[in-house]
């Protein structure tokens, strides 16, 4: 069973420790780039470098750990985080905080590894459950990474990039010491390095990816102008917005852990992706349509507990519709599929916001419900013939 394998729960440790370095840095970039005194624009560009970087850089590492192994690929991206924390702990100008970003962009492939690993040691039954799990503990960790942000942020900047240093070292060492190799290469012979892509094209796996970028593109549009959208019509400020966020978070591990299990035992996998999707529209809904307080929040928890939902359950599927020799580049492409919504979310919630204020969330749940039409029509489970030799 899938919840007591060791292999398992040290591949969710890797995603916690790993999740727990981003979470603590990522509150405290802007002030990074302020320190430099730039513009709010450059601000904006600096959140963006890592997930560009990231999408360009997840189905080529996805690739290379189908051919050299998931633990080889894994320790060089732990690396260049491990760099890119280092240079922006030491940064003197606002050109080396952007190369730190894009150093750690560029070598981000510590999660669509950790799950293709999660694909290498799963049945195909059991896949969904499993990336549940890491979800599960990769939420955790930015959730207590923001927390452990703010203890060490009256230190200095620096220091708690050295703090994000030492986080990533310390998961490089369990990847080192503890990690099984999940990919037996030798007896695996992978799709050439030059078909980095195939997620995309494949037939079996195309709509799952463009289901999986419109599902990150509706967590990031809310997110995008939630503070400003709560604020202008309930007067909230930053801490209720870290009440609100809290909130969120706790709905969407309660979620991961407990309702996605027990969906997962009881109706197929598609059934959940559609109820998800259905679900996040609702969300979306009840944001744009409510007029007290209690009603934003009740779309804020719906939201956050479909995605959470939703999100394992569509990588859990492409995974089962992807050959077992394409695990790593099938999770790399999904990666940037994430990564780049998570670059335009922000930018159309923006736009659409501008315009309307309610009729940004309205609008993303029309996107919502386009998505879950999309999946109930183009996703089909037929499972692929593997080449001989491989489970």
């Amino acid at each position: 069973m899938f919840g007591v394998d060791r292999r398992l729960l040290i591949i969710a440790l890797i995603l916690f420790v790993n999740a727990l370095g981003s979470g603590l840095i990522l509150p405290l970039l802007p002030f990074f780039a302020i320190a430099m005194d730039a513009s709010p624009v450059a601000i904006g560009l600096l959140i963006a470098t890592l997930p560009l970087f990231a999408t360009l850089a997840g189905p080529p590492l996805g690739a290379l750990s189908d051919r050299h192994g998931r633990k080889p690929l894994l320790l060089l991206s732990l690396a260049g985080t491990v760099l890119g924390f280092i240079i922006l702990g030491t940064a003197a100008s606002l050109p080396l905080i952007f190369l730190s970003r894009a150093i750690d962009g560029a070598s981000a492939g510590n999660t669509s590894i950790a799950r293709a690993a999660i694909a290498d040691i799963t049945s195909r039954e059991s896949r969904v459950a499993g990336i549940g799990v890491a979800f599960a503990m990769e939420s955790l960790g930015l959730i207590a990474g923001p927390l452990l942000g703010g203890i060490f942020a009256p230190y200095g900047l620096t220091v708690s990039a050295f703090v994000a240093v030492a986080i990533a070292v310390l998961c490089f060492v369990l990847v080192l010491v503890a990690f099984p190799e999940t990919r037996a290469t030798e007896h695996q012979p992978s799709p050439p390095l030059g078909d980095m892509l195939g997620a995309v094209r494949s037939p079996r796996t195309r709509v799952l990816v463009i289901v999986i970028f419109a599902v990150q593109l509706l967590i990031m549009m809310m997110w995008g102008t939630l503070a400003l959208y709560a604020n202008e019509l309930f007067q909230f400020g930053g801490s209720e917005l870290g009440y609100v966020s809290a909130y969120a978070a706790s709905a969407g591990v309660l979620s991961q852990v407990g309702l996605l299990r027990l969906l997962t035992r009881l109706i197929p996998d598609k059934a959940i992706l559609v109820a998800g999707l259905l679900a996040m529209a609702a969300g979306l809904a009840l944001i744009a349509l409510g007029k007290v307080p209690p009603v934003m929040l009740l779309g804020v928890g719906l939201m956050a507990a479909s995605f959470n939902t939703a999100m394992p359950t569509a990588i859990g599927l492409v995974s089962r519709l992807a050959s077992e020799t394409e695990q790593g580049r099938v999770m790399g492409t999904t990666a940037s599929a994430i990564s780049l919504a998570s670059v335009f979310g922000p930018i159309v919630a923006g736009a659409l916001f501008s315009v309307s204020a309610r009729g940004s969330y309205a609008a993303a749940a029309v996107v919502a419900l386009a998505a879950a039409a999309i999946a109930v029509r183009g996703i089909s489970l037929r499972r692929p013939a593997d080449p001989a030799g491989t489970s």
